[in-house]
């Protein structure tokens, strides 16, 4: 639950970070800078973090639910992923970035 807690904080801040973004708040210098904070510094550290203070295995059908929770959020993520540059009504040429995103 801890996990789902700091995906939605994540989230939350990614949403943030785009409306300032638009709102013209943030520089491009200041989007990359940020980018990079998170991409090298605070993403690695919530790994290590999460795989230091597990002390719980998860084992038989825990397992199995949990696979079968990851491939339907993964289902889900194509489906949307075609669904956003429609609805951002990007151009033809910028779709395929905006659904790698």
């Amino acid at each position: 639950m801890l996990l789902l807690q700091q995906m939605i904080v994540l989230f939350i801040l990614m949403l943030l970070g785009y409306f300032a973004r638009r709102a013209n708040k943030i520089s491009d210098e200041t989007c990359k800078s940020m980018s990079w904070i998170v991409v090298n510094l605070a993403n690695p550290a919530m790994i290590l973090n999460g795989s230091v203070n597990s002390e719980k295995r998860i084992e038989g059908s825990e397992l199995l639910m949990t696979m079968g929770l990851a491939v339907t959020i993964f289902a889900v993520l194509i489906v949307i992923s075609m669904i956003i540059p429609l609805f951002l009504r990007v151009q033809k040429r910028s779709a395929g970035v905006y659904r790698v995103m």
